[in-house]
């Protein structure tokens, strides 16, 4: 994986009694100041999405608001999308739990009996109750009164907030990237796939993992049989492979559909990813009109003023190859802090399997995520915290460069890091 991230890697492995993993050359870049201002922000996040023909469905989800609101929302609703059934019509009654008010909502969305797709705007703005900053979570209760088949749903929500001004404030954003534009190549054959590689750039300096991660994939099923797709992403760690039912009828039919992919599209830091999506389709032939990737993230903005507050960096996963796992004994790291004040804090992740899960921990006392390890440059640090890392075959590590000694406040300080070196043994 190639990845810009306004610093420049390098990384090299050097197996045996003792392993040493490298890192080269990291730097900030300076950042003009920004006024105070009110802004608008749209939002999205993904709900749901049901594999099978469904007559009812309870999704409860979470979103996350990461900006200082300076009134409630604007606009706040979800986007529901499915295929109803040939042979009755179809109604569809959809509410809201976890507010406060009340936003039911019927809906006739055919009364012919015909085979049709469909996607329904519900506005749950009344009942969302948004007015700060933080995390929320709801449940989207949806009945049908017959069975659909490829429902999904997405949450977007429309909000004025102050844009920050003081060090060490974060915020959250939306993005989208395309990953395949409808072109004669997309057609997937009845038991066969196509691969849509893409590689999305994330230019924000975020400040945790995604908040949200989805494709929206629209196409047409033919008319052999009963159809459905399996959908997998490549390139990240772990597992989000889904099958999807597209049509229970064999019909001729167009589908929108949402596919989550927020625990494995692994995105931690800015840079370039490369990623694959690739489509399997099963009982007919499918044609795929187009395939976008949704993220939303939370990032820390420019300082007003100074250079970031911090640099973080999440290396790759390491293999120390040890099928009974790995003792950690020492890290450390070589550069300078350019003669300033500013610091760098380390943290390492363990874990026996390579798709995690991964838990950034410092040194004892605590050997939780709230503390680091802080060594000057040259100096190793024991890692200790034996209960969590021995024995443990797979690790990573976390590296956070401050332009300032308390790592919250912008600063005036470039530190450089050449080289990270981790230390295990067999």
């Amino acid at each position: 994986m190639k990845m810009k991230i306004g610093i420049f890697l390098i990384f090299a492995a050097v197996c045996g009694f003792a392993a040493f993993l490298f890192l080269g050359g990291a730097f900030f870049s300076r950042v003009e100041p920004v006024e105070a201002a009110e802004e608008m922000k749209t939002l999205s996040f993904f709900v749901g999405q049901q594999t099978s023909a469904a007559s009812s469905v309870s999704w409860p989800f979470t979103f996350y608001v990461g900006d200082d609101i300076s009134t409630s929302t604007k606009s706040a609703f979800f986007e529901i999308s499915g295929i109803s059934p040939s042979t009755a019509n179809l109604i569809a009654t959809t509410t809201l739990s976890g507010g406060s008010g009340s936003c039911s909502l019927n809906r006739t969305l055919d009364n012919n009996g015909r085979l049709n797709k469909f996607k329904i705007v519900y506005d749950a703005t009344n009942c969302i109750d948004v007015s700060a900053k933080g995390e929320y979570s709801r449940t989207l209760n949806v009945v049908f009164n017959n069975p659909v088949d490829a429902l999904s749903a997405k949450f977007a929500i429309t909000y004025r907030f102050t844009a920050p001004t003081s060090n060490g404030s974060t915020a959250i954003k939306t993005i989208s990237y395309s990953a395949n534009e409808g072109t004669a190549s997309s057609s997937v054959p009845a038991g066969q796939n196509i691969v849509l590689n893409f590689s999305p750039y994330i230019g924000d300096e975020i400040s945790t993992s995604t908040k949200s991660a989805f494709f929206e994939i629209s196409g047409v099923s033919l008319a052999a049989g009963a159809s459905a797709i399996d959908l997998s992403l490549g390139g990240g760690s772990g597992s989000c492979s889904v099958n999807r039912t597209l049509d229970t009828t064999g019909f001729i039919n167009k589908f929108h559909i949402l596919y989550n992919v927020n625990d494995c599209i692994n995105i931690f830091s800015k840079g370039e990813y490369s990623r694959s999506l690739t489509i399997n389709a099963s009982g007919a032939a499918v044609y795929v009109y187009s395939a976008k990737l949704v993220l939303t993230y939370q990032f820390t903005p420019p300082s007003a003023g100074g250079y970031w507050a911090t640099g973080t960096f999440y290396s790759p996963i390491f293999d120390t190859g040890a099928i009974n796992g790995a003792s950690y004994n020492w890290i450390m790291w070589k550069g300078t802090l350019n003669g300033g004040n500013g610091k760098i804090r380390l943290q390492l992740a363990t874990s026996n399997s390579s798709g995690g899960p991964w838990t950034y921990i410092g040194e004892t006392p605590g050997c939780d995520s709230s503390v680091y390890f802080e060594p000057l440059t040259d100096i190793s640090k024991e890692i200790k915290c034996f209960s969590s890392h021995n024995n443990k075959r797979y690790f990573r590590y976390k590296l956070i460069i401050c332009s300032s000694s308390d790592c919250s406040a912008a600063g005036t300080n470039t530190p450089q890091v050449n080289d990270m070196i981790v230390n295990w043994s067999p």
